[in-house]
């Protein structure tokens, strides 16, 4: 399987709930380039290496998604803006979301650490084997 294949493969299985249809089908029908793709399988691969599933309901899941997805564009807004990206106000980003903040305050604050470890091409490492839950058993 080449790279781009592995990431497609990737991001649905991580994240293909999201879309309506599949993530293979958003691939095609947005003609979404090698860089969308990288970003969604980054995207992916924050949700699933943060979220434990298997406690959160699916509408608790849907919002932690929303909340890492807004966590990972404000570092790639300020990574663009500052040429670097710091910690936001984790209980602000929560704000607009109906989500139980004693729970998710978690979720984000791991999310940043693996953000500031890694920076915010995950896809590298989806790429190198370095995430394999999605690959054990695929997420929700």
């Amino acid at each position: 399987m080449d790279r781009e294949a592995a990431l497609i493969d990737y991001a649905n299985k991580t994240l293909g709930w999201y879309f309506d249809g599949d993530f293979y089908s958003a691939v095609s029908e947005c003609e979404m380039d090698l860089e969308e793709i990288q970003k969604w399988a980054s995207i992916g691969a924050l949700y699933d290496e943060t979220v434990e599933h298997s406690l959160l309901s699916p509408e608790d899941a849907d919002a932690a998604f929303s909340v890492l997805e807004c966590l990972y564009i404000f570092c790639e807004v300020d990574l663009e803006m500052k040429g670097r990206f710091g910690k936001p106000d984790l209980q602000e980003l929560l704000e607009p979301f109906d989500l139980p903040a004693e729970r998710c305050l978690g979720i984000l604050e791991k999310g940043y650490e693996l953000l500031a470890r890694h920076g915010l091409s995950l896809h590298r490492l989806v790429v190198a084997g370095a995430f394999n839950k999605a690959k054990q058993a695929g997420t929700r």
